[in-house]
């Protein structure tokens, strides 16, 4: 048995395919048991950047101060009847203060007939320990809470836990919704129930046994719910595209009438599935290693289904296959209505390798004209109106809005900390500077409530105590209440930002930004102060912050690293260049097309959102990126291929071009309608970070199957001619043949 490794394990599974299958079988048996936990395993938010200025003023407040609303929930009470609404929230307070997990209980005044709120602080210190609390809490609630009243438990933490039970079932509804959509594509691309069904197959058995491994992966680090998303997305995506590959090589090979079509086949993909593979997984790979926890789940959740289906490519399928034998091509008389495809498909590679200029032209332009929305570029969370409403907490917000509180969700934690051994943050020599930081902040516009030791109201007061009892005799002495707000060592205080109940989430983040930029000078004897902005708009800006930086270093590495696997396929220089650049383009049109439809309100209607999105997560370009980058250079790898086995066959440049594309222009439409199909499948559910991603890859695939990969490309390497394959020779693309 000859040629590369990988071509000797997928010539193996079709000497063994009984073996194959049996191994298979089991895998999946174990995937498909594994996955049933994987829900109660993944995480709506990973928690802050590590490092990063918010995730040290969280660090500090859970570790060093005795504040109980640091991590929080708010329950919002609702009941028609004014008496028992007052007795039902007096009691479930006392409920909630025995509750294991809270740290401190209390109400807050309600603005409106009908609601109470009660603020939970948890006795929490991660974004993973707070989530974990959202369940047994909702069931304490549903027990003490009597009929004719609702409970809402609510909070960054509650939204969190409610998106990884939502995700986790619209994953589940998407594959059952998509997959008869497939099953007719694939019967209309090759015609017969047998073929049909061999990809599905394929692409099924690598998620479910991807799923299985990221339930391992789950239990001993962070992961995101939107890591089984993507898994599946592109998992059903990459397992399909591999399988095309295979069956529509053995259908060429056994209408050409050479022995062994199977065979031949097989030894002529597994190269080019690898190469295929090996692109998308360099991207994961990259994604993974990211300081930034959201795209290292959704990283590790790509790269292990870009693995698995690599193995069912190279073993389940051609296994399959081998043991479905003549039964692929029956009946016979559907298999013969697909036939002729590869002659419609040089009919219209002549037309384009006939006018190389216009075409070139026009794609670039094409791509160019979509891609300009993108130089608008902005990153933010979507607002929390966008959320599905069904979830509880997103119900729990509205009412919590309605009472005046949303702001409470969504606070600012200025940590004001000085150097230890100086006298402490509450001498007398510093309370002014205290006092003018808080005054100046409840005389913004933003901002509906400052909590601090020290404000301009009480100034006096604390400054007489501080010169009679001094800094710790002063903290000892403090209302237990403001005591919350003093380190422990006295070193650090906290001043808590309620923002205004009206503003918007992007908004609140826009003046968390306003503060961290303030030079805030020398308020008083403060200048050896260090001042850090925290909380969760806080966390979203440090999100942002790392996206940014962390892009010119991700494109580069994913560009060499694509580079080389070309240079090892090709032998070429000019071909990897070009490919890159073209999927660049790519990527670009699909972002700038995504951002001009969701940021407009009428089209955003259209896709079922109540408004337009002026701001897109700050993973949301690099995951595009990394995924729609891999995703278009199995197209690339596919019809390279069939170029360079035409010229090797003694074609001319023009001949290889319109031959190549002949054999897999077909093969690539086939492949990026049905990669289209999933992703749009996504694109259709009503989480907004899963929509804007599957409509993000549904344009890019379309893309690049159309515009990209069948007019710039061939329209290229026509007129770059013979200088194609400098400097070296081609390489056989039927390794071991």
């Amino acid at each position: 048995m000859t040629g590369s490794p990988t071509t000797r394990l997928a010539l193996w599974s079709l000497e063994h395919p009984k073996r194959v299958l049996l191994g298979w079988f089991l895998l999946i048996l174990w995937g498909a048991w594994a996955a049933g936990g994987l829900a109660s395993h993944l995480r709506g938010e990973i928690g802050g950047i590590s490092g990063s200025v918010s995730d040290r003023v969280m660090q500090r407040l859970s570790r060093d101060f005795d504040f109980p609303f640091a991590h929080h929930l708010v329950v919002c009470v609702h009941g028609t009847v004014p008496d028992q609404l007052t007795r039902t929230s007096a009691h479930l307070s006392e409920v909630l203060s025995a509750f294991p997990g809270a740290a401190g209980v209390r109400e807050l005044p309600s603005g409106a007939p009908g609601w109470r709120a009660i603020a939970v602080g948890l006795k929490a210190r991660t974004v993973e320990e707070e989530e974990a609390l959202v369940q047994p809490l909702r069931a304490l609630l549903a027990r003490e809470t009597p009929p004719g009243v609702e409970a809402l438990t609510t909070g960054t933490s509650a939204l969190s836990h409610d998106l990884v039970q939502h995700g986790s079932s619209v994953t589940r509804d998407c594959e059952t919704q998509i997959l008869p959509f497939l099953l007719l594509t694939l019967m209309l691309a090759f015609g017969t129930p047998g073929a049909a069904l061999m990809p599905l197959l394929s692409g099924a058995g690598a998620v479910v046994l991807a799923m299985g491994m990221l339930d391992l992966l789950a239990r001993v680090m962070p992961l995101s719910v939107y890591a089984s998303n993507v898994a599946t997305m592109l998992g059903l995506g990459l397992g399909i595209d591999y399988s095309l590959f295979l069956i529509s090589r053995r259908r060429d090979e056994l209408a050409g009438g050479l022995p062994d079509p199977l065979l031949r086949a097989t030894a002529a993909c597994a190269p080019i599935v690898t190469t295929a593979a090996g692109t998308v997984l360099a991207g994961l790979v990259v994604l993974a290693l990211l300081p930034i926890d959201e795209c290292r789940g959704m990283g590790i959740g790509g790269a292990v289904v870009a693995l698995t289906s690599w193995m069912t490519s190279l073993t389940l399928l051609p296994a399959l296959v081998a043991v479905s034998g003549s039964f692929l091509d029956r009946p016979r008389w559907l298999a013969g209505r697909v036939q002729g495809a590869t002659a419609r498909w040089e009919r219209r590679a002549r037309w384009i390798v006939s006018r190389p200029v216009t075409a070139l032209l026009v794609s670039i332009g094409c791509l160019l004209v979509l891609g300009f929305p993108a130089l608008g570029l902005r990153l933010g969370m979507p607002e929390f109106n966008l959320a599905p409403r069904s979830l509880e907490s997103v119900r729990g917000m509205d009412a919590a809005r309605l009472m005046g509180h949303s702001g409470a969700m969504l606070p600012i934690h200025l940590m004001v900390e000085v150097p230890p051994r100086t006298g402490g943050i509450l001498a007398p020599r510093r309370l002014d500077g205290l006092s003018s930081i808080s005054g100046w902040l409840q005389r913004q516009a933003e901002v509906a409530e400052v909590q601090a030791v020290v404000t301009p109201r009480y100034l006096a007061r604390i400054a007489l105590a501080a010169r009679m009892l001094g800094a710790r005799g002063l903290q000892e002495r403090l209302p237990q209440e403001a005591r919350w707000f003093v380190s422990r060592d006295g070193d650090s205080t906290l001043i808590q930002v309620i923002p205004r109940h009206d503003l918007t989430y992007g908004e609140v983040r826009a003046f968390a930004g306003k503060l961290r930029s303030r030079p805030w000078g020398d308020p008083g004897a403060l200048g050896d102060a260090r001042i850090d902005v925290g909380g969760p708009a806080a966390i979203e800006l440090d999100f942002i912050s790392a996206a940014r930086s962390a892009m010119p270093p991700m494109a580069l590495a994913i560009t060499v690293l694509t580079a080389l696997l070309l240079v090892a396929q090709t032998r070429s220089i000019l071909i990897p260049v070009k490919a890159i650049l073209s999927n660049a383009l790519t990527v670009l049109a699909a972002m700038g097309l995504t951002l001009a439809v969701f940021g407009h309100p009428v089209t955003a209607a259209w896709l079922g959102l109540p408004a337009s999105i002026p701001s897109v997560p700050a993973v949301y370009p690099i995951m595009l990126f990394c995924l729609l980058f891999g995703l278009s250079m199995d197209y690339e790898v596919m019809l390279i291929g069939r170029i360079a086995e035409a010229h090797e066959a003694g074609l001319d440049d023009r001949a290889a071009v319109i031959t190549g594309l002949g054999g897999s222009g077909g093969i690539i439409t086939s492949a990026a309608i049905l990669m289209a199909i999933v992703f749009a499948g996504f694109a259709a559910t009503d989480l907004v970070p899963v929509k804007l991603l599957g409509f993000g890859l549904t344009a890019g695939v379309i893309l690049d199957a159309t515009v990209t990969r069948l007019f710039l490309v061939p329209s290229l390497m026509v007129l770059i001619g013979r200088w194609n394959w400098w400097p070296g020779k081609i390489r056989a693309v039927r390794d071991g043949l």
